[in-house]
């Protein structure tokens, strides 16, 4: 039997119970080496590709609905705050958003890309055209 990441963590999501949660926040961490805690404000309707490996998530970051992860993509703070994913966002492998940033409706982040600014809706962002180094 093949474990889905999807799965296990919309069930969490869902759940009421503190401990079922943590629980699965651990299990995912040591199984799918992801770092998603379930009470982050992730939409249900999130799909995580790869399940989720190497994912790691900021607990205050926002995520809407219809956002596809890749795996290895890191949403992480910095001293402005935290990433705001809005719907229908593409995350490609090892994207990296850091900061109070707003990723737009539609937009799809390329891999390996780091961004740190805010991208409008319905852009393509690549390491080359957006990184800021």
């Amino acid at each position: 039997m093949d474990l889905d990441f999807n799965k296990i963590f919309k069930t969490a999501l869902k759940s009421n119970n503190g401990l079922y949660k943590k629980f699965i926040y651990y299990f995912c961490k040591h199984y799918f080496y992801c770092d998603i805690h379930p009470n982050n404000n992730i939409s249900d309707r999130v799909e995580f590709a790869h399940n989720a490996l190497g994912v790691v998530i900021n607990k205050d970051a926002i995520i809407e609905e219809n956002v596809v992860i890749h795996h290895h993509v890191t949403l992480g703070r910095n001293d402005s705050g935290v990433p705001h994913i809005c719907e229908g966002v593409l995350l490609g492998a090892y994207a990296i958003v850091l900061g109070n940033v707003v990723i737009g409706r539609g937009v799809k982040i390329g891999a390996g890309c780091v961004c740190n600014k805010r991208c409008p809706s319905w852009m393509y962002c690549s390491w080359k055209s957006y990184a800021d180094y």
